[in-house]
């Protein structure tokens, strides 16, 4: 039934005109025959579908937005279900939902808590720099609403998107809470929507995608890395305070399917220095109990040696040496942690194992002063060189195409997803002779070979993180270079 209300609503020709001024009325008595029961129920089925949303959304428009900036479009309102059952008043319901959800144009709707949160700053600043550099009026194309931070003036935000400024795409959802609102909103009435979040559903809804890159491909792109270093056998360090936990959940389901052994996990407190340092005694297996027997032949040979030299046994010599039973240590956690870390590995006698990490790694702090421990290791960050940035956000580099000026950073790496996330938008707001409603037919998917930006089946950003290795650049300094970026899964063996 669906399909065939689709069908319907894309066969009505679109309205060059507007709507009559007045609102339609149910003739008191029917004036022509009755509908056919197959007609009453199709048109009884679009309006559930599409009438009492955007009854429901004109309910919560803002004070601001009159009936007379509409152009029509209100009408749904005062066109009351029971006229299904008449062919005249019929005609005017599936008319005027065929405009709403037919006709955009050319505008991009933007709703955010832009005075909320500075970050976003970055974003609409990109939005324009986007347009200008496509030769566009962001006057002209964007809509800016500000929720200020409350979620509940989505509602009349999208309101005004609807029925004043009738747009072709929307962007926002920057917030989890907004996010909801305005997916459900994209949903119900056929708006392209590209929330700028991760995914918090696995399941896609029709014209809700999100554009913003996730964990999830974060942790793929460390799990390939983990299998083009051979590293097979990895242990985590996870911080107390969970900022990573999505991360680490994300990386554990990918590199289980790889066939990466990841059942060795340990917590520290970050804040604490004995709490790091206990931690990595428990995972070279440092504690006394937990090698006995090994600790015991030690202490025997260490005091043979000593009657057979002459030499005063001292018990204190004897220690454990770090029993590692992994190829590589996940630490996804800041460059000043993973440096503790080293020095606190130095110390315990472990020597060169390899780390890993993510984009909290990437500073120059990392590499100076240098520590040789770090050699061999590797980090997954979002961004790649710098140098690579569109050159309308480009950033001045900080000695290195792979770093830019701490204040920088967020700008540098906000800008790009805006960047990227408004391609599609734009893409779409330019076919206005196409019905709205076909438009999320048109959002390019995994295997476009016209478009830079796409979208997988679960209607999230397809974006491919780049991977760094971390080197000794001479006897006394440190390096950092782009390996480059993995766009396929290897194969498990």
């Amino acid at each position: 039934m669906y399909s065939a209300i689709r069908t319907i609503i894309l066969a009505i020709p679109l309205l060059a005109t507007p709507l009559s001024g007045q609102p339609a009325k149910t003739p008191a008595a029917p004036e022509t025959a009755p509908a056919s029961p197959q007609l009453a129920q199709t048109c009884h089925k679009l309006y559930d579908k599409f009438a009492i949303p955007l009854q429901n959304l004109w309910a919560k428009r803002g004070p601001d937005l009159k009936a007379e900036m509409t152009d029509g479009f209100n009408f749904i309102e005062d066109l009351p279900k029971t006229g299904c059952d008449d062919a005249e008043v019929r005609k005017q319901i599936i008319e005027l939902l065929a405009k709403i959800l037919n006709t955009h144009s050319g505008k991009i709707g933007v709703i955010m808590p832009i005075s909320a949160q500075g970050y976003l700053k970055h974003f609409t600043t990109t939005f324009d720099a986007y347009l200008r550099a496509s030769n566009l009026d962001p006057q002209k194309i964007l809509v800016l609403e500000d929720t200020q931070g409350k979620p509940e003036k989505v509602h009349a935000a999208v309101a005004s998107m609807v029925y004043r400024h009738r747009v072709s795409a929307l962007i926002g959802g920057t917030e989890p809470a907004e996010a909801a609102i305005l997916a459900e909103w994209g949903h119900k009435l056929a708006i392209p929507t590209f929330l700028m979040i991760e995914p918090t559903q696995s399941a896609p809804k029709p014209f809700v995608y999100y554009a913003h890159p996730t964990q999830a491909a974060l942790a793929k792109a460390a799990a390939e890395s983990n299998i083009r270093y051979g590293h097979r056998r990895v242990a985590i360090l996870s911080p107390l305070d969970q900022h990573s936990d999505r991360f680490i959940s994300e990386y554990e389901r990918i590199a289980k399917g790889l066939q990466i052994d990841v059942s060795q996990r340990f917590f520290y407190d970050s804040k604490r220095f004995d709490s790091m340092e206990s931690a990595a005694r428990k995972i070279f297996r440092l504690d006394p109990s937990d090698r006995k027997e090994e600790l015991k032949n030690l202490y025997e040979a260490a005091k043979k040696r000593a009657k057979e030299s002459g030499t005063t046994f001292n018990p204190k010599m004897v220690a454990l040496q770090p029993d590692i039973r992994f190829d590589a240590i996940l630490i996804p956690d800041t460059f000043k942690i993973v440096r503790h870390f080293a020095k606190i590995m130095t110390f315990l006698g472990a020597r060169r194992v390899p780390l890993f990490g993510h984009f909290e790694w990437r500073s120059p702090g990392l590499i100076s002063p240098w520590d040789n421990f770090l050699s061999g290791s590797y980090f997954v960050d979002f961004q790649g060189s710098y140098l690579d940035l569109p050159d309308p956000i480009k950033i001045q580099t900080q000695g290195s195409p792979y770093f830019v000026p701490g204040n920088k950073v967020e700008q540098a790496d906000f800008s790009l997803v805006a960047w990227r996330a408004m391609e599609v938008p734009l893409a779409l707001a330019r076919k206005t002779t196409e019905p709205r409603r076909k438009l999320d037919k048109l959002i390019p998917g995994k295997t476009s070979a016209t478009s830079e930006v796409a979208f997988d089946g679960n209607h999230v950003l397809i974006w491919y993180p780049s991977t760094f290795a971390v080197s000794a650049m001479g006897t006394n300094s440190g390096q950092i270079n782009l390996l480059g970026r993995v766009t396929e899964t290897p194969s498990a063996p």
